[in-house]
């Protein structure tokens, strides 16, 4: 049984990733006229902010990092500059990664890597109905297929 949405200032993670599909959040924020992750950050924030105010969006700058040394490449027709590996991952950042087909990143226990560059991201950080803090990349969906150990620090 689904929620009813306005009853509530707040969304689980699951209601989070259906009302991105659902709504087509990332569409105008990627593609032939996109391509920029910080409007993308900026339009989801401001999405649980006003929407959702309980719980406390906030953009926030990742560091997109790959332990095997594996690119990032914009997907196929992206309008945008192509990422570059210069952005250091700074000590006691914690680790996130992408849960699979989703646009939603989750805190998870891997290790900081040490000294390493990866690539500059923007995010939303919210904080879900059940008290998790999750980074939220409605700017997903610029990035071709992202390397299996791809991680993001925060």
């Amino acid at each position: 049984m689904r929620r009813n949405m306005g009853s509530s200032s707040s969304m689980s993670m699951a209601e989070i990733v259906a009302d991105y599909e659902v709504n087509n959040r990332g569409e105008g924020l990627v593609g032939p006229f996109g391509g920029d992750c910080q409007f993308a950050a900026r339009a989801a924030e401001e999405f649980f902010l006003k929407i959702h105010g309980l719980m406390r969006a906030i953009m926030v700058t990742v560091v997109m990092y790959s332990p095997s040394g594996a690119t990032l490449s914009l997907a196929p027709g992206i309008n945008g500059t192509a990422p570059v590996k210069d952005r250091t991952v700074p000590d006691g950042a914690k680790p996130y990664r992408l849960t699979e087909g989703s646009c939603v990143w989750t805190q998870g226990d891997t290790q900081h890597p040490g000294p390493c560059k990866g690539y500059v991201h923007y995010v939303a950080s919210v904080v879900t109905l059940d008290g998790h803090n999750i980074m939220v990349d409605w700017g997903i969906a610029q990035f071709a297929k992202l390397p299996s150990d791809m991680m993001m620090f925060a």
